[in-house]
């Protein structure tokens, strides 16, 4: 009975709970679509509230034509206490009218559009060319930035050219007074070699006359020798005594001789020490080789510089010869730049004559367009009122 009992409270419990979970579902589903209308009704309100205003405007803008209209009608042709045929043909005269007008205002149409049309193609033919001076005037314009360019590249040129210039009277002054120094140089070189020329020859004159003094000497001594012995060999002893007194005076003489040449030489270098302003003879030697050496250097230094002076004038030459070549090609160029920028202003010139003249032409074309605008509106407006009527 227990077990009973528990089976159908369990039941029970299983019922309930599903039927709470049903309920919750449908709970929830009844929330989103209650949400879902009420999303939609205040939609819809919004539409109808909006559809009303625009209906008002409608009517408005209905009463106020229908006022126009009626306005317009009894201006036309004011009903009163006329009669119907009266109003009839009342009409039938603004008809006429009317129809007159419209049939002036189609002429004048007509007439306006050819005379349009016959504008269109002028200014056609205008913007033709204006856009053939633009372009020729586009042309112009490169040939001119061409020249341009031309002419700072000639501007270049003759700045290098007066660089070069500048750079070869800067050398020609350098070499001038570096030639000046080494000619003074040499000048003074000279002068020292032809001192020491001069007394190079008096040393020499005296040497050979030391050397011929010394040889006489040497010769008579030789003679007084071999006549000493010849009287050894001829004659007896007494004379021999004799001989040898004659032969100690000729020793005597020949000695007294030698010291004369010899005194001399002293003399004669003496001088040459004098010359040269030196004290020792050792120094009057070394004196003598450092001239010669200077002499064969300042020889090989004249050399070397004659060659450094053609080397350099030949250089000059050159230098010379191409900038006469830079300025002649560098003037030539200017003039040529000249006379084309010259003949390019005067195409400028002409070119902008005609533009402003096709730019007055545009300004007339462009105010007879405005005045035919303004008459196609008036037309059109005219052509509406027409229509209205006609249809009324």
């Amino acid at each position: 009975m227990r077990s009973r009992v528990s089976l159908a409270s369990d039941g029970f419990v299983r019922k309930y709970t599903a039927y709470k979970g049903q309920r919750k579902s449908s709970y929830e589903l009844n929330e989103a679509e209650k949400k879902q209308n009420n999303d939609l009704i205040e939609t819809l309100r919004k539409e109808i509230k909006l559809r009303l205003s625009e209906l008002t405007q409608a009517r408005e803008v209905i009463s106020d034509e229908e006022a126009q209209i009626k306005k317009y009608l009894n201006d036309v042709c004011p009903l009163g206490n006329k009669t119907q045929d009266q109003i009839i043909n009342n009409l039938d005269l603004k008809v006429i009218d009317q129809r007159k007008m419209l049939d002036l205002l189609k002429y004048e149409k007509k007439s306006k559009k050819k005379r349009l049309t016959d504008l269109e193609k002028e200014y056609e033919h205008l913007l033709i060319e204006s856009t053939r001076s633009e372009l020729h005037a586009s042309h112009l314009e490169n040939e001119i930035h061409k020249v341009l360019i031309q002419w700072t590249e000639a501007e270049l040129v003759k700045k290098k050219y007066l660089t070069i210039r500048q750079a070869l009277i800067d050398d020609s002054v350098k070499f001038e007074s570096s030639l000046s120094r080494v000619e003074e140089l040499l000048n003074k070189q000279k002068e020292e070699i032809a001192k020491l020329e001069q007394v190079r020859e008096e040393a020499a004159e005296m040497r050979v006359r030391a050397t011929s003094a010394t040889a006489a000497e040497v010769a008579r001594a030789h003679d007084a020798e071999h006549a000493r012995v010849s009287e050894r060999a001829y004659f007896a002893q007494p004379r021999v005594i004799v001989r040898q007194e004659s032969t100690r005076s000729t020793e005597g003489e020949a000695v007294t001789e030698e010291t004369s040449a010899a005194a001399q030489m002293e003399e004669i270098f003496q001088r040459l020490m004098k010359l040269t302003g030196v004290t020792d003879t050792e120094e009057v030697f070394d004196r003598f080789r450092a001239q010669r050496e200077t002499s064969k250097r300042l020889g090989y230094l004249q050399k070397t510089t004659e060659e450094e002076k053609l080397d350099l004038e030949s250089t000059q030459t050159s230098l010379m010869a191409e900038l006469e070549a830079f300025k002649f090609a560098s003037v030539k160029d200017k003039d040529e730049g000249q006379e084309l920028i010259n003949e390019l202003k005067e195409e400028i010139s002409k070119e902008q004559e005609i533009h402003r003249e096709l730019e007055e032409k545009l300004e007339k074309l462009d105010t007879i367009l405005c005045e035919i605008k303004r008459l196609l509106y008036d037309l059109c407006k005219i052509l509406d009122v027409s229509n209205y009527l006609y249809i009324i």
